[in-house]
């Protein structure tokens, strides 16, 4: 074979560093038994589809844990993250069913003993660990809780050692379980992984009514779902007028009473006459600009580019 020059030798080769391939690896999301958020775990490049059931290193121990989401590739930048062992047997599923009926009559147990003493907390759920060498008792109380006396009891009746663990009042309805208003399985109790702050604010951006019962979810608080498109919102709106904003015509005074962010629409009442106007927002920015258009309002919401299409759309 000839042997070509030493193409390769130029010294601007010495300057290009070597290619290193990122770091991808195949993640699912699965919910652990018991658990109410999802989590990611490394495969280890096995595949894994959605609803079949895998043991997890949970970082505790090996847990059970439902596949929510199938595999996919994943970037990892370092982070750590539970592993997934193996794919669950049957043993493993026999095994967790007859967990599940102990946990369920350690619940009731657990229920006669605060009916009993009369104990200022609700238990929400228990679960064994899985080498048995524990009951773990997930209880909700907005106050500082004793509960010494029901470890005692329980414990006596179980014939184990108990592990109180305080849960909020979102995380008890992620446990519990339940479908929303939308007829969808709950959010906190099928796929999201945290709860973000919530406030009303996020209702009236949106232009919903300020109804407790229809903006509160099972937990009582204001519903997960009212952050999902506050963003969405909060974009629209700057480039809008805000409710209240005023302007006059002629010296007839005009007022927005109400917006409409996703369809971009201003409606328009003359006060002397109770007349109302539908205007999409580049006509409302253009009929601003006419000449005998007048506002002490502040017209912040009016960007450069939006500006200039007022301009040049404005009659004359």
């Amino acid at each position: 074979m000839m042997n070509h020059p030493a193409a390769f030798d130029s010294p601007l080769f010495d300057e290009i560093k070597p290619f290193n391939p990122p770091d991808t690896r195949r993640i699912v999301g699965v919910r652990l038994r018991n658990g109410t958020r999802l989590v990611d775990c490394d495969t280890g490049g096995a595949e894994y589809k959605k609803d079949s059931w895998v043991v997890v290193d949970s970082g505790r121990g090996q847990r059970l844990a439902e596949v929510m989401r199938p595999s996919r590739a994943y970037l990892h930048r370092g982070e750590r993250m539970p592993r997934v062992v193996r794919a669950a047997t049957k043993e493993d599923m026999d095994r967790a069913a007859k967990m599940v009926q102990r946990e369920q009559d350690a619940f009731l147990i657990g229920v006669k003993v605060i009916q009993e003493k009369n104990l200022p907390f609700k238990l929400i759920a228990m679960e064994w660990a899985e080498d048995g060498s524990k009951a773990i008792a997930y209880f909700c109380s907005e106050d500082r809780v004793d509960f010494r006396d029901f470890v005692w009891d329980l414990s006596a009746k179980l014939h184990t050692r108990i592990e109180m663990r305080q849960v909020g009042i979102r995380d008890q309805s992620g446990m519990v379980g339940g479908v929303g208003d939308c007829g969808r399985e709950l959010c906190c109790s099928s796929w999201l992984k945290g709860f973000s702050p919530i406030s009303i604010k996020m209702a009236k951006n949106q232009g919903l009514a300020l109804d407790n019962e229809k903006l509160t979810g099972q937990c009582g608080r204001l519903k997960c779902c009212l952050a999902y498109e506050d963003e969405t919102y909060a974009v629209e709106l700057r480039s809008l007028p805000k409710r209240g904003f005023k302007f006059d015509i002629e010296n007839r005074r005009h007022v927005v009473i109400s917006i409409n962010a996703l369809r971009r629409r201003v409606l328009v009442q003359e006060i002397e006459t109770g007349a109302q106007f539908l205007l999409d927002s580049p006509i409302f920015n253009a009929l601003l600009k006419k000449p005998e258009v007048a506002t002490n309002s502040k017209l912040g919401f009016l960007d450069p580019e939006a500006e200039r299409l007022a301009i040049e759309m404005a009659p004359t």
